[in-house]
């Protein structure tokens, strides 16, 4: 028989609240509901605008196992610096070809 994949995907608009959100049920959510992947736009997740590293760690601690982004991505300094080493992050299709970071996984 074959096995379904359960794939979840999460929004990190409001960053700090979300991030709280995502530490505190992401985990009792993929049991729950056998979810196999997450995927969460990241493009907001410090402050509102961009990514951190620090943030990647964290939210790929929490249990997100590929992160989306949009033109935000490219906000924080740190961000466009570390991208390449984010290797679950996604740069957004639309970008222009010469931004960093990869557009698959």
């Amino acid at each position: 028989k074959d096995k379904e994949a359960k794939i979840d995907r999460v929004a990190t608009k409001e960053a700090k609240s979300r991030r709280k959100i995502i530490k505190n049920h992401l985990g009792e959510i993929k049991k729950q509901y056998q979810i196999d992947l997450v995927i969460a736009n990241v493009e907001n997740a410090t402050h509102g605008k961009g990514m951190s590293g620090e943030h990647y760690q964290k939210l790929k601690t929490y249990g997100v196992d590929i992160m989306t982004s949009g033109n935000h991505i490219f906000h924080l300094a740190e961000t466009q610096k570390d991208i390449d080493q984010f290797t679950d992050l996604l740069r957004p299709l639309n970008s222009n070809p010469f931004h960093p970071g990869k557009g698959t996984i």
